[in-house]
Formats: C-alpha cells, structure tokens, sequence
C-alpha cells in the first residue's frame, strides 16, 4: 500500500497508455482498470456501511427520544456493536484484500516496464524512423501537389490572356511565370521533430 500512497498517480485510470498507442500494454492496462474498479467499490462498500450505521445511530436516537417524550418502549433496535464491529471488518478486509492486489498488479506492470524498457526503446525508435518517413512521404505529396497547383495556375493565367477574357495581350506560355504559391492550411506539428 506504500506504492500507491507514495505514488498516487499509479492509482489513475489513465497511468498506462491506450492500447491504441502502445498495445503492448494494453493487458496490463485493462487489468488495471478491472482492479481499480473492484477497488472503488469495495471502498464504496465500507463507505456505505458506515453511513448505514450513522443514520442507524441518528434514526435510533430519536425513536428514543420520541419514546421518552411519549411515554412508550421504543421499538426500533440498533445494529449490536458487536455486529456491527464484525460487518465492517469484513468489509474493510474485502477493501484491503483489492487494493493489495491492485498493488500486486502494479508491482507486477513496473517489473514488466523496467524489463522490456530497453526493447520498447529500441521499438520507438523504430516507430519513430516510420513516422518520420510518412512525414517526409507527405512533404513530398505536398510539394507535388503544390507544383500541379502552380502549372494549373499558370495555365489559367495564359488562358485568361489567350481568350480575351484578361485584358493583357497573348504571351507565351512557357515565358509565362508561375503563379505565387497558395497559401495553404498545413497541420499543427509544433513539438514534433
């Protein structure tokens, strides 16, 4: 349980990555998130039953009162402590028992992590080497694309001028300049090297 006081972070739903972006993970990640789930709800479950057995006190302590005022043997009996003593230990033992297997769980990930990080190191730099090449594969696709663009530009200016609708006289075309380049939308890439 020290690991996860110390560590609160391990505690979040979204430590591990999605599988999407790191599938090598992804079992440790949905067993995570199972045991975190069991976790909340057996915390839930002493929380409960320690609001059951104030409002028990509350409800009893004025069913006592309203017999006094009235004159009559109150009805409604509280939960013995010893019974209550005995429903929480059981419910604090099933809240133990989860959150030391979710800190078994997480032993177990970051021994996997600390094992295989060389590995997954090697894999990103893999990864990275792909994403640079679609990277440059795309300026590439751009910059064709921006050369269609300029020859289709060029022709549109020619043409203006060939069939009168400019005002300019007929030019040849290959002395006609390229158009300026578009000013195109490019996609945010801040922080990506």
């Amino acid at each position: 349980m020290a690991l996860i006081g110390a560590e609160p972070g391990l505690t979040q739903p979204n430590w591990l990555p999605p599988a999407d972006a790191w599938p090598e993970l992804a079992e440790c990640r949905a067993e995570h998130e199972r045991l975190l789930g069991i976790v909340a709800s057996e915390q839930s479950a002493v929380s409960a039953l320690e609001r059951r057995f104030a409002d028990e006190d509350k409800n009893h302590s004025a069913s006592l009162r309203d017999a006094f005022l009235g004159g009559d043997e109150p009805a409604q009996k509280a939960t013995s402590p010893e019974d209550r003593a005995a429903q929480l230990a059981g419910a604090r033992a099933r809240a133990t028992a989860a959150t030391d297997a979710l800190v078994a769980s997480l032993e177990n990930t970051l021994a996997e992590i600390a094992e295989k990080a060389p590995e997954w190191y090697d894999l990103l730099v893999s990864r990275r080497a792909d994403a640079d090449a679609k990277r440059e594969q795309a300026r590439r696709l751009v910059a064709e694309a921006d050369a269609v663009a300029a020859e289709i530009g060029r022709m549109r200016f020619w043409l203006d001028r060939e069939s009168g609708r400019s005002v300019l006289g007929h030019f040849p075309y290959a002395e006609m300049a390229l158009p300026p380049a578009e000013t195109a939308v490019t996609p945010d890439v801040v922080g990506v090297s």
